[in-house]
């Protein structure tokens, strides 16, 4: 695929995902001195980004490596907050099965080691963004230096010129489900002790669909804790008025599938489960 494809490519998948401002930045390497940094801080739409890549293929001809990343600040100045994450030296098979789950965009840089770049279910900001991107490095094997929630990932359709001078390509841009996030929040307890009475922490802004597919977590009660107080905080900060209606039909589902996997009173379980993630986001008061 030509340059300029994989790169609309690659923009159609931030702006599908909600990105509207990118910083474009290259990076000369220059010997004996710092490299020369241009772009870092500037914040753009998609189509300056589109009118800048006439100079990102000079500056990367020159030598120069090319990179993009959801805008650190907005143009006013204001911290930006995004629904995306990144993970870094990710292998191929790895970012596959990622991939395979969720909504995400890997790309190989060099042969054998891949970026992901993954849609959450709400805008993180970026100690938000960096603590779980530190979560997700441990389950993937992923680059632990690439965890500051601002990292910045190869763009597609550029030479990689650190790495043998292969150029950088999509392998994937997947529309699976987007990763859910919460917070880091004590489990409700279990009434009852029908789940042997245990309060565990989820992870920080993190999925356990993930995690327990992956062979981390593995109680049922923290991935639908988790489920649902991703589902219910994002829509309380973005669409306020369909909360209610979203915490009944979950309340529904949950019903359901505790039902179904033999849990004993599966409709006072999915209650209390719904109004312990309503508590937590400030929807309901605690009794």
């Amino acid at each position: 695929m030509a340059g300029w494809q994989e790169q609309k490519r690659f923009l159609d998948f931030f702006q599908k995902h909600g990105i509207t401002f990118a910083n474009l930045v290259t990076i000369l390497p220059r010997p004996g001195q710092d490299p020369l940094v241009k772009g870092l801080a500037r914040a753009r739409d998609r189509a300056e980004v589109e009118k800048s890549f006439g100079w990102a293929w000079a500056e990367n001809r020159r030598g120069a490596e090319v990179y993009i990343r959801p805008a650190r600040w907005l143009p006013d100045g204001t911290p930006a907050a995004w629904p995306m994450v990144f993970l870094d030296d990710v292998t191929p098979a790895r970012a596959a099965k990622i991939a395979g789950e969720f909504s995400a965009a890997v790309i190989e840089t060099s042969p054998g080691l891949c970026h992901v770049w993954l849609p959450v279910s709400r805008p993180l900001d970026e100690a938000e963004r960096k603590a779980l991107q530190q979560r997700l490095i441990g389950v993937h094997s992923a680059d632990k230096g690439s965890s500051s929630g601002e990292h910045l990932g190869r763009l597609a359709g550029f030479k990689n010129n650190k790495r043998g001078g292969n150029y950088v390509k999509i392998t994937t841009t997947s529309s699976g489900r987007l990763y859910p996030a919460g917070d880091l929040v004590p489990l409700p307890p279990a009434a009852g002790a029908d789940d042997g009475g245990a309060c565990a922490s989820q992870p920080a802004a993190g999925s356990i669909d993930m995690y327990e597919s992956l062979g981390g977590w593995s109680s049922e009660s923290e991935r639908d804790f988790g489920y649902v107080i991703g589902r219910l905080r994002w829509l309380s900060e973005n669409n306020p008025s369909q909360v209610n209606e979203e915490a009944a039909r979950l309340e529904k589902e949950l019903t359901e599938k505790a039902g179904a996997r033999g849990k004993r009173n599966p409709k006072d379980y999915a209650k209390r489960t719904v109004k312990e993630a309503l508590r937590r986001i400030g929807t309901l008061k605690a009794a």
